[in-house]
């Protein structure tokens, strides 16, 4: 989040550094070891990419593919090693963020949601679509300052530009040095350089606050640059803070109060805030509760049980996930843990357990696109709640028209989640006979692109024409007018809520087995039998670099392809021919003044869902 003009004020307080040039047969243990922000390194690496795309003509088209996101931050991480004498011990990603911090994420939320509708109004008639690249990304671009023109930071950053660049990251040799972590990532980088003295890597000036000890220390990503010396080659220089050191310096026991003054007032002056830092008490409710936030780690259930047996799948599980899962999969800890017992129950009424979902850039003046695999996700709450009858129901943060709201999904009992997995095993199993000649992402892609159809024939809205959805099922360019982006969204809603179902999953097969639970219901040892051959189809799901939309993909089945595509898509459900815009209006509007036999006619060319599986899926949105 940040403290403002923090690192302004001590930026004097800094010493330069030169990280020397590792040699090739140099014992990796004697190299100064580094610790890494995950989420400053993804939203770093996401505007260095921004920055090379100058010759775009709008934000939108100026976005970096997934793929690139994640070489991007692999090039910057080799590159650390490659020109300084660096070890990488740690790179925490957020997994459980603190209800403190609920106002400042509905306030983001909100401040993107302004961005989007802005942009929306700019760009009524559609958007041109031109220029890619400047070209591919350099050592030199990332440890380079570069200008990013105002234009193409009118949107907010790729919705899943995290996780994205987690998964790359577990693609790779960094596999082993990277977690998604039970709490903020900056409180578990301070928790190890206070326990090692070791450096930490960052653009967040929270962790010159934070609890480092008296040898940790902090550099910045934006001091951090590679120099050519004549006798030495290529070098990483930077400036290194010390905050126990600075707060000395000062005369301050820590920075705490300093920052706590900071934020409370940003117009007061510098050497103010270090004389309130001093001669106020320290033990006010607001300021113990500010520090509160830099000297402790949450405590978590989950993680003390992983603790307690090291060896077991549920460790790796947890590391893996994706941050927005990993901390929905924290908040239903006591769900999950729960041996179930008396599953007759009802689940509760309340909402208290919610999942903030990536803020999507969709059409602000249309639903949300998240409706789009809405089902899917309910499906995967209703197995995290199976153990336990009583879970209040999940809700969901995201768009509702103009503001940011929660909506409460239904959750879905043993013999409902059971059909549901049975139907979408047999679906996903037949996949490739269905989209033949496709490659594995492809087939993916068009199976979003059915559930996205299906969402809006439950709703009762006009199916996307054939040319838009040859258009999207192409991904060769961005979307030029709005219907495309909005479609676009829904996509990407749709494929990432499959996502959320496989790490779903993963958490409660895990959690299903001893010692954490021994279950001997015979119902639910059959529907865990089902989830396993669901998890099965999913394991295939590709990367999000390949999963999401990608401009630099190459088609497998080409441009008749695409249409023998749609047409599959319109088969599968149920529809032998695509209705018209002015059809469903027209179809809208008569049931509204006629009932019974008269509306036969318009009707017989839906399909009849009650017996259709994706019908089923949709039928909680």
């Amino acid at each position: 989040m940040g403290i403002p003009h923090l690192i302004t004020h001590l930026r004097p307080y800094a010493s330069p550094v030169t990280f020397t040039v590792a040699q090739p047969d140099e014992d990796q243990a004697s190299r100064e070891a580094v610790i890494i922000d995950g989420p400053a390194l993804a939203y770093h690496v996401y505007h260095k990419c921004l920055a090379q795309r100058t010759r775009a003509s709008n934000a939108l088209e100026a976005a970096p593919s997934y793929a690139e996101l994640g070489d991007a931050a692999l090039l910057w991480l080799e590159a650390l090693q490659l020109h300084g004498q660096l070890r990488i011990i740690a790179i925490y990603f957020d997994g459980f963020l603190p209800d403190s911090k609920k106002s400042t994420r509905l306030t983001r939320l909100q401040s993107y949601l302004n961005q989007l509708s802005i942009f929306r109004s700019a760009n009524n008639n559609g958007l041109p679509t031109s220029v890619r690249s400047n070209g591919n990304l350099s050592v030199s671009d990332l440890f380079t300052a570069q200008h990013v023109p105002a234009k193409l930071t009118a949107l907010p950053a790729s919705p899943f530009l995290v996780p994205a660049v987690v998964e790359a990251l577990l693609n790779s040799k960094f596999r082993e040095v990277t977690s998604v972590v039970p709490g903020e990532a900056d409180a578990h980088c301070a928790d190890l350089a206070r326990k090692k003295g070791e450096t930490i890597l960052t653009s967040d000036s929270d962790l010159l606050v934070h609890d480092i000890g008296p040898s940790g220390s902090v550099v910045l990503f934006r001091d951090l640059d590679i120099v050519h010396v004549a006798s030495k080659g290529d070098l990483l220089k930077g400036l290194k803070y010390h905050p126990a050191g600075i707060a000395k310096e000062l005369n301050l026991e820590s920075l705490v109060g300093l920052a706590f003054y900071m934020k409370q007032d940003h117009t007061r002056g510098f050497r103010d805030c270090v004389r309130l830092a001093k001669v106020e008490p320290i033990h006010t409710e607001d300021r113990r509760a500010f520090a509160t936030e830099y000297t402790s780690l949450p405590y978590c259930k989950l993680t003390a049980l992983v603790q307690q047996h090291p060896g077991h799948s549920l460790g790796n599980v947890l590391r893996f996930l994706d941050p927005r899962v990993s901390e929905y999969i924290h908040r239903r800890e006591v769900d999950l843990l729960t041996n179930g017992a008396g599953r007759s129950g009802t689940h509760g009424l309340q909402s208290d357990v919610v999942l903030y979902l990536p803020f999507l850039i969709d059409d602000p003046t249309r639903g949300s696109a998240w409706r789009s695999g809405a089902s899917i996700r309910a499906l995967g709450y209703s197995i995290l709640s199976l153990t336990n009858p009583t879970a209040s129901l999940p809700g969901e943060v995201e768009r509702r028209g103009l503001r940011i709201a929660s909506t409460t999904r239904s959750l879905l009992n043993i013999e409902e989640v059971s059909c549901l997995c049975k139907s979408l095993t047999d679906t996903l199993t037949n996949r490739h006979f269905t989209y033949s000649g496709l490659s594995e992402p492809e087939v993916w892609h068009a199976f979003g692109a059915q559930l996205v159809c299906s969402s809006l024939l439950e709703e009762e809205k006009p199916l996307p024409s054939t040319s838009d959805l040859r258009w999207l099922l192409s991904q060769q360019h961005v979307g030029s007018t709005w219907a495309r982006i909005h479609l676009s969204a829904q996509l990407q809603a749709a494929l990432y809520s499959l996502r959320m179902l496989k790490q779903f999953i993963e958490v409660f097969l895990a959690v299903s087995t001893e010692p954490y639970n021994d279950h001997q219901d015979k119902e639910l040892l059959a529907t865990i039998s089902s989830l396993r051959s669901t998890h099965e189809q999913l394991r295939s799901l590709p990367a999000l670099g390949q999963l999401l939309p990608n401009r630099n993909a190459t088609l497998a089945a080409g441009e008749k392809g695409l249409t023998s595509t749609v047409s599959c898509i319109l088969d599968e459900l149920g529809m032998r021919k695509e209705p018209s815009f002015d059809e469903a209006a027209q179809r809208k509007k008569k049931r509204k003044r006629i009932s019974g036999a008269n509306t036969a006619a318009k009707a017989q060319d839906l399909p009849k869902h009650s017996t259709n599986m994706y019908s089923l899926l949709s039928s909680d949105s």
